[in-house]
Formats: C-alpha cells, sequence, structure tokens
C-alpha cells in the first residue's frame, strides 16, 4: 500500500507483553516511510509507564502508542489507566478484546481505537493517521480550564441543585468562564434548574465535532443571565445511542480551551462519557445523604473509583447534602466507612432548595445569605473555584460586586 508520507516521520511505540504479537505489528510498518516504530516488550521486567514517564522526561515521547494484549493480558491496559493522562500519548489496542473488562480496562486506559490482534496493513495506518489528527485537535491549551465532575451515591440526593449552583457561584463569585455540562440525554435537569430552553446541545455538538472549535462550540451552549454557559439535551431532543467515549474527550478539551471552570453532572452508572469525565477531573464530588444505604453506595462507588479507574483519593471530594445534626449517621462514621477525609456538610434546607429549583432561580440570586449559600461557597473554595479572602470575607464581597452590577 502507497500512503502519503508524512514530514518528518511520526514516532509510534508498540508495546505488548508478547514479542510475537510486538514484532507483528512492527512488520507492518517497516516500510511505511511516514512511521518510525520503536518496540518494547514489557515482559518479564520492563515497564510501560516507566518507558513514557522516561521518554516524556526526556522529550522523547512516542507521537501515538500501540499495545498488544488480550483478554488475558490487560497489565499494560491496567498501568497506563493509572498513569497520568498528560503523559499518555493517543492509543490504539490490537488484540481480540471480548469481554466487557477488556473493554472498560481500554476505555479507562484512554484508547481511541481498537483493532484486531493482527490488523491488515491498510487498517492500522488508517487508525494511526486518525491518531496523529485526534492528537492535533484534542491538545490543550496553556490555559485549560479546570474540570470537576459530581455524582450521586443514589438517586435524589441533590447532585442536579450542587452542580447548578456550584456553576453559578464559579460565574458570579468565582467571575470565571464557567460552562455546566449535563449527561441525561433524557430529561435534562440542569435546564429545567436553569429556566434555560436550548434549541442545540451535546449530541448536535458531537455529531459535527470534526468542524468544532471554541467559537463553534457557542452555537451549541444555551447561557443563563448571569453568564453562566449550559451544555445539554434540548427539548424533544432524544437518542437510544450512547456517548462515545473517545468522542466526548475531544469535545470535553475542546470545552475546558474555551472555558476556565468545566463541571459535569456525571451518571452514577458510570457509562463511557461519565468515565472519560471522572479520568480529567481535577476534583471528582460524591454526593450522599445520612443513611446507612447512601454510605454503603459511595463507600462501593470510592472503591471503583479508586481501585479500579485509578482516580487519586486526594481528587475525591465527599460532600454530605441535606445534612443535620439529629441523625445517626454522622460524618465521622461516614469518612471511616469509605475511607475518605471528613465529608464537606451543606446543611438541611430543603424548602428553600426546592423554592430555588421550582422557581429555576440560583440559591444565591434567591437568598444569599442563607446557611446552604454560606456552605456552597465555602464548597466552591475548597474545590478551587476561586481563591480564599484575604481581607474579607468572599460572601461580602460576592454580595458587594452583585450590588454594583444591580444599580
Amino acid at each position: 500500500m502507497s500512503t502519503v508520507p508524512l514530514s518528518p516521520p511520526q514516532s509510534v511505540l508498540i508495546a505488548g507483553s508478547s514479542a510475537a504479537a510486538v514484532g507483528t505489528l512492527a512488520a507492518l510498518l517497516r516500510d511505511q516511510t511516514g512511521w518510525r516504530a520503536t518496540t518494547l516488550v514489557t515482559m518479564p521486567s520492563a515497564t510501560l509507564a516507566e518507558a513514557l514517564k522516561t521518554a516524556s522526561a526526556a522529550g522523547t515521547a512516542p507521537r501515538v502508542l500501540i499495545v498488544a494484549c488480550s483478554d488475558d493480558d490487560l497489565g499494560d491496559l491496567e498501568a497506563l489507566a493509572k498513569l497520568d493522562a498528560t503523559l499518555r500519548p493517543p492509543l490504539i489496542v490490537c488484540g481480540t478484546l471480548r469481554g466487557a473488562e477488556s473493554n472498560r480496562a481500554a476505555l479507562r486506559a484512554g484508547a481511541i481505537d481498537l483493532l484486531p490482534a493482527a490488523p491488515g496493513m491498510a487498517e492500522l495506518v488508517s487508525a494511526l493517521e486518525h491518531a496523529v489528527r485526534h492528537a492535533s485537535r484534542a491538545e490543550p491549551g496553556p490555559d485549560r480550564g479546570r474540570l470537576v465532575t459530581i455524582l450521586g451515591a443514589a438517586g435524589g440526593v441533590g447532585t442536579t441543585f450542587l452542580a447548578c449552583n456550584l456553576a453559578h457561584l464559579s460565574t458570579v463569585a468565582g467571575r470565571r468562564k464557567t460552562l455546566l455540562v449535563d449527561l441525561d440525554l433524557v430529561y435534562s435537569p440542569l435546564a429545567t434548574a436553569l429556566g434555560l430552553k436550548p434549541e442545540r446541545g451535546l449530541i448536535e455538538a458531537l455529531a459535527n465535532l470534526a468542524t468544532l472549535d471554541t467559537v463553534a462550540l457557542e452555537g451549541y451552549i444555551a447561557r443563563h443571565p448571569s453568564g453562566l454557559g449550559l451544555l445539554a439535551c434540548p427539548d424533544g431532543s432524544f437518542t437510544q445511542q450512547p456517548i462515545d467515549g473517545e468522542s466526548f474527550r475531544t469535545l470535553l478539551r475542546l470545552m475546558r480551551q474555551g472555558h476556565e471552570q468545566v463541571f459535569v453532572e456525571g451518571s452514577r452508572w458510570l457509562d463511557a462519557a461519565t468515565t472519560v469525565a471522572l479520568a480529567e477531573s481535577q476534583h471528582i464530588v460524591i454526593v450522599l445523604e445520612q443513611s446507612v444505604a447512601q454510605v454503603h453506595n459511595a463507600a462501593r462507588l470510592f472503591r471503583l473509583l479508586t481501585q479500579q479507574l485509578g482516580v487519586p483519593s486526594s481528587r475525591i471530594v465527599v460532600v454530605l447534602n441535606r445534612y443535620t445534626r439529629r441523625a445517626t449517621v454522622q460524618g465521622e462514621m461516614i469518612a471511616r466507612a469509605i475511607g475518605c477525609a471528613e465529608p464537606v456538610v451543606v446543611p438541611n434546607m430543603y424548602g428553600l432548595a426546592l423554592d430555588s429549583m421550582d422557581a429555576a432561580i440560583p440559591l444565591f440570586d434567591l437568598d444569599r445569605g442563607s446557611a446552604v449559600a454560606r456552605a456552597l461557597l465555602d464548597l466552591g473554595q475548597h474545590l478551587g473555584e476561586y481563591a480564599p479572602e484575604e481581607s474579607e470575607g468572599l460572601l461580602r464581597k460576592a454580595m458587594s460586586v452583585l450590588t454594583r452590577k444591580q444599580a
């Protein structure tokens, strides 16, 4: 096969525990002048993660990584999943992966393509060219925005309320250009909570991903009067197709290039899009209430994130919503059961929160002096949305800013 040579040749690292599988893939690229392949057999002693760290430090990181593996040989993928995303080149997985856990391992490792164990040369080169284009489009700028993903340990714990209000506070108190992303493709609760009716949204943006830049993306974002952006599904739209994880990864990086702060309300079922958001988040917020069943769920979710998805526990913030001192289950008990730091508490003012959601008025606009508003400001500061105030309380300063705007 003849291809248009890429100049200079693009570096490709082919790795795997089987010398035969690695050699087969390397042979396919031997006569391809656009590619310069090196190989690494990761058994018995070589470590792929360490090789990538060393190459990155030396400025010789490969443009594309190919990993040869199988259902019974997922060690390299598991090691990649634990590696910082900035050290992972675009990944192509070559192997016969039939099990659900094998495919989840490939997703967690950041695979953008899955090929047979012995692909044809044309198929492999096409995948490599796609990987290079993907890397160029998704490469973050130096000012890429922060990402926070919010998950509930159960349904109805208040994730929509927290996501909506934390994003609103990031906009009005933190004075950051902020985007809120709703992964609920059926009900779009964040649009209802903000009183917005998007005409175009998440699914349309993904369908037109190849033509998007930060300017074009604005056409799919609904803006709240505060300036907060929302990317959600329009009312009446519905798709049975799940969001492709790798497409969402590319879109997510584009969102972060155009915004200082991005919040994602994810699914506790850990679908592909949520898993991608979790892998790239600076902080993950797990929301629960004071019940034994929800503590059990939160502990299980915490273990899944830290042990299977490789998320450092330092990135996870557990939030106890609708907190009351009268409950039997208290913060210290929850921390021991989950294995996390002491939970951040948001007091139980259910009536006020319900009024805020029903009226589609963010809590800070409805009652900025309430205990819940103060708790959310503290939580936002804890997540790094805005810096601690040195000379005056953040609440007082934010109120004065808004008062001047309204005058």
